[in-house]
């Protein structure tokens, strides 16, 4: 039988991936976007700003304008 996969084995694989295309930098990079933007969404509209700044994160992201 086929053993489902840990979140530990799958986080080991990304950051060996990340490391070896020397992608760090952007995902601490979107981390810290990604946790103050839904700091200040939380703070200025409680949990549906949270949400609304996710998804305009997202759409940043689509279009190329953010990372």
């Amino acid at each position: 039988m086929n053993k489902p996969l840990s979140v530990d084995d799958v986080m080991k694989l990304l950051i060996s991936i990340a490391e070896e295309r020397k992608m760090k930098e952007d995902i601490e990079k979107g981390a810290t976007i990604a946790g103050s933007g839904a700091f200040i969404g939380g703070l200025v509209g409680g949990p549906p700003g949270i949400a609304a700044v996710s998804v305009l994160r997202e759409t940043l992201v689509e279009l190329r304008l953010l990372l």
